[in-house]
Protein backbone atom coordinates (compact mmCIF):
# COMPACT_ATOMS: atom_id res chain seq x y z
CA UNK A 1 0.00 0.00 0.00
CA UNK A 2 1.16 3.53 -0.78
CA UNK A 3 0.21 5.48 2.26
CA UNK A 4 0.67 9.13 1.80
CA UNK A 5 2.49 11.38 4.87
CA UNK A 6 0.28 13.80 5.94
CA UNK A 7 0.55 17.42 5.16
CA UNK A 8 2.21 19.47 6.78
CA UNK A 9 0.82 22.93 7.93
CA UNK A 10 2.42 25.84 8.76
CA UNK A 11 1.87 28.82 10.81
CA UNK A 12 2.32 32.53 11.76
CA UNK A 13 3.73 32.89 15.06
CA UNK A 14 4.55 35.93 17.03
CA UNK A 15 7.13 35.55 19.56
CA UNK A 16 6.70 38.58 21.81
CA UNK A 17 10.37 38.83 23.59
CA UNK A 18 12.11 36.91 21.15
CA UNK A 19 15.79 37.96 21.92
CA UNK A 20 15.63 36.34 25.60
CA UNK A 21 16.85 32.38 26.03
CA UNK A 22 13.26 30.95 25.50
CA UNK A 23 12.52 33.37 22.83
CA UNK A 24 15.33 32.46 20.81
CA UNK A 25 15.26 28.95 21.21
CA UNK A 26 11.33 28.88 20.12
CA UNK A 27 12.14 31.17 16.90
CA UNK A 28 14.68 28.51 15.96
CA UNK A 29 12.19 25.62 16.47
CA UNK A 30 9.50 27.41 14.50
CA UNK A 31 11.65 28.44 11.67
CA UNK A 32 13.56 24.81 12.00
CA UNK A 33 9.78 23.97 11.08
CA UNK A 34 8.84 25.83 8.55
CA UNK A 35 6.96 28.56 10.37
CA UNK A 36 6.77 32.08 9.50
CA UNK A 37 7.91 34.24 12.83
CA UNK A 38 7.42 37.76 13.75
CA UNK A 39 9.58 38.59 16.49
CA UNK A 40 8.80 40.88 19.23
CA UNK A 41 11.30 42.58 20.18
CA UNK A 42 12.97 46.14 22.08
CA UNK A 43 16.01 45.42 20.64
CA UNK A 44 16.09 44.28 16.97
CA UNK A 45 19.72 44.22 17.02
CA UNK A 46 20.21 41.75 19.27
CA UNK A 47 18.25 39.28 16.83
CA UNK A 48 21.47 37.84 14.66
CA UNK A 49 19.61 35.12 12.86
CA UNK A 50 18.72 36.09 9.34
CA UNK A 51 16.10 33.93 7.82
CA UNK A 52 13.96 34.28 4.81
CA UNK A 53 10.75 33.69 7.31
CA UNK A 54 11.86 35.42 9.91
CA UNK A 55 9.95 39.53 10.27
CA UNK A 56 10.98 41.53 13.26
CA UNK A 57 8.70 44.03 15.09
CA UNK A 58 10.07 46.54 17.35
CA UNK A 59 8.25 47.48 20.48
CA UNK A 60 7.39 47.71 24.27
CA UNK A 61 5.01 45.78 26.07
CA UNK A 62 4.28 48.01 28.42
CA UNK A 63 2.94 50.80 25.65
CA UNK A 64 -0.24 48.96 25.37
CA UNK A 65 -1.07 50.02 21.83
CA UNK A 66 2.63 49.18 20.72
CA UNK A 67 1.70 45.61 19.77
CA UNK A 68 -1.30 46.13 17.55
CA UNK A 69 0.83 49.48 15.91
CA UNK A 70 3.71 47.20 15.11
CA UNK A 71 2.09 44.12 14.23
CA UNK A 72 -1.04 45.49 11.93
CA UNK A 73 -3.58 44.06 14.39
CA UNK A 74 -6.92 45.26 13.90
Amino acid sequence: MNRKEPEQRTMNITIFGASGAIGQLLMRLALDNGDSVTAYVRSPEKIKLNHPNLRLAKGELSNASSPSKRLHWP
